[in-house]
């Protein structure tokens, strides 16, 4: 996917977060000098709005993400500078200089705070990671009364002014689109095949850009480009299927406490029948049980100053044969996307096909892992077998092993079963 169309994307859906946001305030701070005091009250009027507004503006903030907004902007500089006047660079840079010395400057022990460094702290000593030796300078700068206050309404100021940047950023793309160097710069003299790789149809529309990996799971790079999967499949029956994926309670799980924001862009929560879990911030998670059989178990702290506990998560029982077919779709999509629309269209996939779509009977097992560690990525590795196209496909730990065709049938081995797999024919057995 290209910088600019994730670009627009992530902007989008910041932008449905604005309207609430205007009708308030997004951080106030009141300081009175009184008694011989100096006191100070910050007020942040919606807490849960301000927190989407932050995670949604982080990868605009982020210089480990490809959006950060200098790379943005160097990019847009880089490749249409002939669309940008003198006086819309001096307007952005000058921005850029505002937005990061923010309304006012600290300094504590000689060295000088301003609005990007203060943003810088707090998201790195706690707020999005967690850097050991940034939450200890942290800690030992608010210890300074106001100290806190002030670099809370910094962090939420340099986010807000952070956002008009990028809407000038924003509206700087919609002009280049109209221009010549746009329409050269992305002219494309490969055609899209418009055929689907999962119905094989040609007569549908082809509108939409497929996501192989649900978008719900943080997916932002394996990416169909429009021209692959029709427009039908993909808002039909492959979006149920992402949907089933999403819903699958371990998955669901810790998709609450692994990704910052749903597709919609709001921050994820799950209900089950004897818990519900919901994210309050990047970093924090609610644990409500319903009953005594969602209470936490053996909470302890581990060596490394972790917590550990169990909880028992009672869901529905899930169907393997309809979890097959959503993980069946990412395989083949990940079949178009790293060897191209000409192996995702071989006929040995034509049953893959079937199974996907509508749910015949594949001659082959499923495998899950049923003691994986949980982790925060979501990875799909495949080779070609003798005779198959393997897959193992591992989302926040919980692995899958796969064969795209028929055969060889995926069997549970010794060292498999015990490293806890278990099998899942999908197929009515007899």
């Amino acid at each position: 996917m290209e910088l600019l169309e994730k670009f627009r994307k992530q902007y989008h859906k910041v932008r449905k977060v604005i309207p609430e946001l205007k009708e308030q305030n997004i951080s106030s701070l009141k300081v009175e000098y009184r008694d011989n005091r100096l006191y100070t009250d910050l007020n942040t009027p919606n807490h849960a709005l301000t927190i989407r507004f932050v995670a949604l503006m982080r990868r605009f903030l982020n210089v480990r993400d490809d959006l950060y907004y200098r790379k943005v902007w160097s990019y847009l500089q880089k490749h249409f500078s002939r669309c940008i006047s003198n006086s819309l660079i001096d307007e952005i840079e000058n921005r850029i200089v505002k937005m990061n010395q923010g309304q006012m400057q600290f300094t504590v022990n000689n060295e000088v705070f301003t609005a990007e460094s203060i943003y810088g702290l707090i998201s790195e000593g706690g707020y999005f990671n967690d850097v050991k030796n940034i939450q200890k300078k942290l800690n030992e700068l608010s210890q300074v009364p106001i100290i806190r206050p002030f670099f809370w309404h910094q962090f939420l100021g340099y986010t807000l002014d952070a956002f008009y940047l990028v809407s000038l950023l924003f509206d700087l793309m919609k002009k280049i689109e109209k221009s010549k160097e746009w329409k050269d710069f992305f002219i494309d003299k490969s055609e899209s095949p418009f055929k689907c790789i999962y119905c094989s149809r040609t007569s549908e529309p082809f509108t939409s850009q497929e996501h192989i990996i649900p978008e719900g799971l943080g997916n932002e790079e394996l990416i169909l480009p429009k021209g692959f999967v029709c427009d039908t499949c993909n808002n039909g029956i492959l979006s149920k299927l992402d949907n089933y994926l999403l819903k699958f309670e371990p998955i669901s799980f810790l998709r609450v406490i692994y990704t910052q924001y749903t597709k919609d862009g709001k921050l994820p929560k799950e209900n089950y029948q004897n818990i519900s879990v919901n994210k309050t911030q990047p970093r924090n998670v609610v644990f409500t049980a319903k009953d005594k059989s969602g209470w936490v178990k053996n909470l302890k702290e581990t060596a490394d100053g972790q917590v550990s506990f169990s909880i028992d998560v009672r869901g529905k029982r899930f169907d393997p044969k309809r979890l097959g077919r959503s993980l069946y779709k990412i395989a083949l999509g990940m079949v178009a996307f790293d060897r191209g629309f000409d192996a995702a269209c071989d006929t040995k996939y034509n049953e893959a096909r079937e199974f996907i779509l509508r749910g015949v009977d594949f001659p082959n097992n499923l495998l899950i892992s049923m003691n994986g560690k949980p982790n925060a990525q979501v990875r799909v590795m495949h080779q070609e077998l003798a005779g198959g196209t393997g897959f193992a496909i591992d989302i926040f730990g919980i692995m899958f092993l796969l064969n795209l065709q028929p055969f060889p049938v995926v069997e549970l081995r010794k060292e498999l079963e015990q490293a806890s797999f278990r099998i899942f024919p999908l197929y009515n057995q007899i």
